[in-house]
């Protein structure tokens, strides 16, 4: 998909679209990017920085077109992921073996941390939110985290500023 506004996915989760839904309403003037790769956000970082980003890991960069992030806030040097249970734990989604569920767990763990590595390569701000399945996705929650999460992203950035 190329880089864009926010729009509704058919097959998002109901967390993701339900925060889809919020976002437009917690940052309404934002340009929210979803699901957008993560070799189009480094992309979108070198553009934004004009400087070229010092990768270290060229396996992460040629394997980074299959990752998405769910929305990328590029105003704020944001990505956010919306994680549900499968990201912690082994979970027999549609029946499958326990261990069909275990390997899946392994590999998405693998890949939460390739998406890590890739924000803080680019120097951006990750912010991940954990819905469970049981779990309705609650709007108040949601904002009061992710304002509390640029709240403190935002002082450690002025305290880096005032040592420099």
């Amino acid at each position: 998909m190329p880089l864009g506004r926010l729009k509704n996915q058919k097959n998002a989760s109901r967390g993701h679209s339900s925060a889809g839904q919020y976002l437009k309403k917690i940052l309404p003037y934002a340009n929210i990017l979803q699901e957008v790769s993560y070799k189009d956000l480094m992309k979108l970082a070198y553009k934004k920085s004009r400087t070229a980003p010092e990768l270290q890991n060229i396996f992460l960069m040629n394997s980074s077109s299959h990752m998405r992030a769910d929305w990328v806030i590029p105003d704020l040097d944001l990505v956010i992921e919306i994680n549900g249970e499968q990201h912690f734990e082994a979970v027999r989604f549609g029946g499958i073996s326990q261990d069909e569920a275990e390997h899946r767990l392994l590999a998405q763990s693998f890949l939460d941390k390739k998406k890590k590595l890739c924000v803080k390569e680019i120097g951006w701000k990750l912010f991940e939110y954990r819905v469970l399945h049981n779990q309705e996705f609650l709007y108040a929650d949601f904002k009061k985290s992710l304002n509390g999460f640029l709240h403190s992203k935002n002082r450690m950035i002025e305290k880096n500023d005032e040592k420099k």
